[in-house]
């Protein structure tokens, strides 16, 4: 999980940094993480953690492109 970690937190998806604790995005690296075990396409990778960032934060607060979520899948999937 810690270099997916690492991924997630680089990206602060939502701006939290360097004001909230670093495992602020546990459980949906966590969640990402068994996604992984059932999955390895980028563009499904990349769809599910659009959406999943979405349930979690709501539209408004998350507001990341589609196109940026499967570039972090592809981040992911080359570790």
């Amino acid at each position: 999980m810690s270099n997916i970690k690492e991924i997630i937190n680089t990206w602060d998806p939502i701006g939290l940094f360097p004001f909230c604790p670093d495992d602020e995005y546990y459980s949906e690296i966590s969640q990402i993480e068994t996604f992984l075990s059932e999955t390895k396409g980028e563009k499904d990778l990349g769809e599910y953690i659009f959406a999943l960032f979405i349930k979690s934060f709501g539209a408004s607060i998350f507001q990341r492109s589609m196109t940026e979520c499967c570039i972090i899948a592809r981040k992911i999937l080359e570790i």
